[in-house]
């Protein structure tokens, strides 16, 4: 079995997926999920880190305000879903 990092997989699935889905969803994946994610390995993301990812996600607003509840959610959430589709 082959250890992907998450920067890997994410591209692969935008590569194999981005046709079928609107861009604007890929967009968090990018700007906010692979700065955090990107080197780790995918057997290395457990819930405690993706709960790390939501603290981190929460203290570095740059509005000052934390992000909705579901906005978060929503970025983890789609990562996983195409996660149900990996490509490799």
């Amino acid at each position: 079995m082959t250890s992907y990092s998450f920067k890997n997989w994410s591209a692969a699935c935008l590569k194999v997926f981005s046709s079928t889905k609107s861009p604007a969803r890929d967009f968090p994946r990018r700007l906010r999920l692979l700065p955090f994610f990107g080197a780790m390995g995918l057997s290395t993301i457990t819930p405690g880190k993706v709960q790390e990812y939501r603290v981190n996600r929460i203290a570095t607003s740059k509005t000052g305000k934390a992000p909705a509840r579901s906005t978060i959610h929503d970025e983890v959430v789609s990562s996983g879903d195409a996660e149900d589709r990996h490509p490799a």
